[in-house]
């Protein structure tokens, strides 16, 4: 009996031969390393697929604790033996809405990983940028007495980043746990800087980009149908005709070593 179809990809000591680092293959496989070997930090992903996934109209998937042995897969052509259904997931750098409503599909397919606990499993699209997400790649290929759910779920990457350091500061893991997931974060930090949160300002350092992210979710929060990108200031508001000004900017601004939160008017 051959144990290579196990240890492929997703086996600690083996990873992709030909695959540079920040290749998003990569990604998804250090994320799926992280599940199988951190069961607290793939409960907490799971909460937030719950959530996610009622968000949109869905039932939302059951605890960690009430579900098999989970099993993981990356890059294959179909899902696990057993399933009977199969949830769709995106990870990416937004909460993006997904859309319509999924359907199977008869494509032939690549899928980026899939985590199946027996006859329930979740197929995870991971594309670090929103803007690379095709609809037909949350339409998966399964057979005929496979129930493929209706709704998607959408989980940003900065809510997992998030999520999974602050288990690393309350001390909820043992010495290998805290080894392996500090080493995925660290990696994240390292070969994907943008997917890092920023939640709060405090959270993004003097990192220009993850600091014009932040001013960006910080007007949608004022006025979403209003906010723009300027293109010399960045993240503005259009105001109503008749008001005071015609747009405001808020945006970071590098001075000397520091980085200025700027509020402009014109």
């Amino acid at each position: 009996m051959t144990t290579e179809p196990t240890l492929r990809h997703i086996n600690a000591f083996v990873p992709y031969e030909r695959r540079p680092h920040a290749h998003e293959d990569n990604l998804t496989r250090a994320f799926l390393l992280v599940l199988r070997g951190v069961p607290v930090a793939h409960a907490a992903w799971l909460d937030l697929v719950d959530h996610s996934h009622r968000t949109r109209g869905g039932s939302g998937v059951p605890r960690l604790h009430g579900m098999a042995a989970p099993r993981f897969v990356t890059q294959t052509a179909r899902v696990p033996d057993g399933v009977r259904r199969i949830i769709s997931l995106v990870q990416t750098d937004e909460d993006v809405f997904v859309g319509s409503d999924l359907s199977r599909s008869d494509r032939r397919q690549v899928l980026d990983g899939v985590v199946s606990y027996d006859d329930f499993a979740l197929v995870v699209e991971n594309k670090p940028s929103h803007r690379n997400i095709r609809p037909d790649q949350l339409r998966v290929n399964v057979p005929p007495d496979v129930e493929h759910d209706s709704k998607a779920a959408c989980v940003a990457w900065k809510d997992i980043v998030l999520a999974w350091a602050r288990l690393l500061e309350a001390r909820h893991l043992g010495p290998a746990e805290t080894v392996l997931l500090g080493d995925f974060l660290d990696y994240v930090e390292t070969f994907f800087p943008k997917l890092r949160p920023y939640s709060k300002v405090s959270l993004c350092g003097n990192d220009l980009d993850r600091l014009e992210r932040r001013c960006t979710e910080l007007l949608k929060s004022i006025a979403p149908n209003a906010q723009r990108h300027h293109r010399g200031w960045g993240p503005t508001l259009r105001l109503d005709a008749g008001q005071c000004a015609l747009m405001v900017g808020c945006f970071p601004r590098p001075h000397k070593t520091e980085v200025d939160i700027v509020v402009e008017y014109v």
